[in-house]
């Protein structure tokens, strides 16, 4: 009911003379509505009932005929001073609602659908892990070999840019890789006595028309010395087979 009250009688005494009572009078559903949170009323009802078992007061957001089964109910006595009142509180589930239920399956298949994917991303980024181990391992085969090779080699780009060189290559005319690379004709290791017959032999190899035998060429290192090479040319093929 309603007007379910609580009350609480304190003596007033002055000396050891008793003057009065002071009655306090507790709504008990004013109680529940400004102790009992929200979110508890939405998951458990909470009751207060004599000591016959009827319901003085109550707090709960779900109707009882909505529920399908009460799960727990635990009961505590308010005595003393309660005279028999009792505190329950009562677990439940609410009906079965069908937003809910679509919500939950949608949540747990983007879950499930999201450990798939992390799944087959862990796949392709071992795969790519693997691939690229193996690259650097050729590659590091690769570059030990021209390293290790006595003979030099450099490459040029179509107008005649010099684009790679070994360290033979750099040993041999006496300069780093870091100042031939980029360089353009004229070379700095070509030998000025023979300008013309370089510069000549230079462009019969960009038109294509090396010989395919070699040819020998004077160059000249860093420190002024000269040297003869034989030098043979070959186009390199990149990987569009161009």
């Amino acid at each position: 009911p309603e007007s379910a009250q609580f009350e609480l009688y304190v003596p007033i005494f002055q000396g050891h003379t008793l003057r009065g009572m002071l009655v306090v009078a507790y709504s008990m559903n004013g109680i529940f509505q400004q102790l009992v949170p929200w979110w508890f009323a939405e998951k458990y009802r909470v009751s207060v009932l004599d000591d016959n078992g009827a319901v003085l007061a109550r707090k709960s957001k779900v109707d009882l005929a909505d529920l399908e089964a009460q799960a727990l109910s635990y009961e505590v006595l308010l005595d003393p001073p309660g005279h028999g009142l009792m505190l329950q509180a009562t677990a439940y589930h609410a009906a079965g609602n069908p937003v809910q239920t679509l919500i939950t399956a949608v949540i747990v298949g983007l879950a499930g659908a999201v450990m798939w994917s992390l799944w087959a991303i862990r796949g392709l980024v071992r795969r790519r892990l693997d691939a690229e181990r193996a690259l650097r391992s050729e590659h590091a085969f690769r570059k030990a070999m021209e390293d290790s090779l006595t003979v030099g080699m450099r490459a040029r780009d179509l107008d005649g840019r010099i684009s790679y060189v070994n360290p033979a290559f750099c040993r041999m005319v006496g300069l780093p890789a870091a100042e031939l690379i980029g360089q353009r004709p004229p070379m700095p290791y070509w030998a000025p006595e023979e300008m013309e017959k370089t510069e000549a032999l230079h462009d019969a190899v960009l038109e294509g028309k090396a010989p395919p035998e070699g040819f020998e060429l004077r160059f000249r290192r860093k420190d002024g010395t000269r040297f003869d090479a034989l030098v043979y040319e070959a186009p390199l093929i990149d990987a569009d087979g161009r």
